[in-house]
């Protein structure tokens, strides 16, 4: 059977390379669909995003994080965990995390959020409350220092 077939092979030489080329030239594109699927699809999504605001751009992630008493280490640990499933940044990234405190005064709790962003620029995070000294008493003293 074999001689049969290069004997077929020899004696039509040019037509045997004319099929063999475009059976590679079909594998070669059957085999290079997926990376053409998979840049069309990122290309489209790029231009998709060009076109939004910046508010339909927004992903927020969360998650309970046990904060202790470092909060810059949880929130880097939520970072390298959000990293590590989402693709890379295309613009500024703000990561933050908010924690409950009880705060108690004349035996009365009253629970209060503590919020702490990273990479957040002083002028978004000034306080505008008064100073108040223990007492409870407002007093004439400058507002706290910008964070």
């Amino acid at each position: 059977m074999l001689r049969l077939v290069f004997g077929a092979l020899r004696r039509r030489g040019a037509q045997s390379l004319a099929v063999f080329a475009l059976a590679a030239l079909f594998v070669a594109v059957a085999a290079a669909g997926p990376l053409f699927d998979a840049a069309a699809a990122e290309r489209t999504t790029a231009a998709d995003l060009a076109g939004t605001s910046a508010a339909d751009r927004l992903l927020s992630v969360r998650r309970p994080v046990a904060t202790g008493s470092d909060p810059a280490a949880a929130l880097a640990g939520f970072r390298r965990a959000a990293e590590a499933v989402l693709p890379p940044p295309g613009g500024p990234v703000a990561l933050g995390l908010t924690q409950t405190l009880v705060a108690r005064a004349d035996g009365i709790g009253k629970m209060v959020p503590l919020a702490y962003r990273d990479n957040t620029p002083a002028s978004t995070c000034a306080s505008t409350a008064p100073a108040r000294p223990r007492s409870g008493r407002p007093s004439s003293a400058a507002p706290p220092p910008r964070c």
